[in-house]
């Protein structure tokens, strides 16, 4: 059984959008066969190279999606925040195996759901699944999104477009010129893949030519 403000969090996740009621949510987590975890800062929740069944719900905290190159280079592709969902592209396919890690980013409780037993099963074409199926399929899709934005940031050619790239797509977010970000300085140089000490000179610079005003990880953008 789960507690109801268990299931008064999840409700507020876009995977269980639309279920009219707090106890078909409870009857999805039983047919899914849920189960909870929780992980420290910086555990690994997944190593890339496994085969998994399942999907992660961050219940709350935040975990990132590495990867890391031979040298042990590392470039965070995505932070999934709480109420969010990842794995759901290798869950679903046979013997696909992860192309990148999952960390957690603080500490963290994560939600499992077995999303391919769930496919497979005789009964998944009835209301509660479909509903689940056509929730997954929309974050699939905005996560394909996500992905075609950040590879404009990969486009950019040196480290200050990247940084003013990002920013820029912050403050949109934001509709404002002044925002927080969720990264520290090695996390953001991760996640453009850049160097750490280029960026952190970068960003020196860009202060310095008045493009922009910091302290830790609030920025605000300037008029040139």
């Amino acid at each position: 059984m789960w507690d109801k403000s268990d299931i008064l969090i999840l409700q507020q996740s876009p995977l269980f959008s639309h279920f009219t009621s707090l106890t078909e949510i409870e009857d999805a987590l039983h047919l899914l066969k849920a189960k909870r975890k929780a992980f420290q800062k910086d555990e690994c929740v997944w190593r890339a190279g496994e085969k998994v069944r399942e999907i992660g719900v961050v219940f709350f905290g935040a975990v990132h999606i590495k990867q890391t190159d031979w040298r042990g280079n590392q470039n965070i592709l995505n932070e999934i925040k709480a109420r969010d969902i990842f794995g759901e592209a290798f869950a679903t396919i046979n013997d696909m195996p992860l192309s990148s890690d999952v960390i957690s980013a603080t500490e963290t409780v994560i939600i499992f759901l077995n999303v391919r037993e769930l496919l497979e099963s005789d009964d998944c074409d009835n209301m509660l699944s479909l509903r689940f199926i056509k929730n997954l399929y929309k974050i699939s899709s905005s996560r394909n999104r996500y992905l075609t934005k950040k590879l404009r940031y990969f486009s950019c050619r040196t480290t200050r477009d990247k940084l003013l790239s990002y920013f820029s797509e912050q403050a949109r977010v934001k509709k404002s010129p002044s925002f927080d970000i969720p990264f520290d300085r090695q996390q953001l140089a991760d996640y453009l893949s850049v160097e750490r000490s280029a960026m952190s000179a970068e960003l020196g610079r860009m202060k310095k030519d008045g493009l922009l005003d910091f302290k830790k990880n609030h920025f605000t953008l300037l008029k040139e």
